[in-house]
C-alpha cells in the first residue's frame, strides 16, 4: 500500500469506530471520549451527504441541476465557511486523485478513469497552494 493510502486508512478507522484506538486510561478522560464521539458523528454525517449526492446524480441523470444547487448553497454560506468548504473539497478530491495514481487497480477502472485523471491534474495544478507537502 502507498503511504497516503495508509495514512488515510489509519485516520478513517477511529472515525468509523470512535475509541477503537484508545488505551484503557483514555476512557477516563470524558472530553477525549466526547471528542471521539463528535468526530465520529461528523464523519458519518459527511459520508451520508456524499452518499446522498451520489444517489441524486444516479437518480436524476442531470448533474447540471446538482451543480446549480451546490453553487446556490455555497454562495449563501458565510464567506469564511465558503473558503473552508472549498479547500476541504479540493483537498479531498486531490487526495483521491493521488490514491488513484498510486494504486490505480484499487481506485480506478474504465468507468471512472477520466475523472481520476482530472483529479490527478487538479492535484498537480494546485501543488503550490494545497499539496505543497508532496
Amino acid at each position: 500500500m502507498g503511504k497516503l493510502r495508509d495514512d488515510i486508512i489509519e485516520q478513517i478507522r477511529p472515525l468509523e469506530m470512535p475509541g477503537c484506538n484508545f488505551k484503557p486510561e483514555d476512557f477516563k478522560d470524558e472530553s477525549l471520549c466526547a471528542r471521539a464521539q463528535n468526530d465520529g458523528d461528523t464523519f458519518r454525517q459527511a459520508r451520508e451527504v456524499i452518499a446522498t449526492l451520489a444517489t441524486l446524480i444516479n437518480r436524476s441523470g442531470n448533474d447540471h441541476i446538482l451543480r446549480l444547487a451546490i453553487i446556490d448553497e455555497v454562495r449563501r454560506t458565510h464567506r469564511y465557511l465558503q473558503n473552508e468548504l472549498i479547500v476541504c473539497i479540493l483537498t479531498a478530491l486531490g487526495d483521491l486523485g493521488k490514491l488513484a495514481e498510486d494504486e490505480p487497480g484499487d481506485f480506478s477502472d474504465a468507468r471512472n478513469e477520466f475523472s481520476m485523471k482530472v483529479l490527478q491534474k487538479l492535484r498537480k495544478s494546485l501543488r503550490d497552494e494545497l499539496f505543497w507537502r508532496d
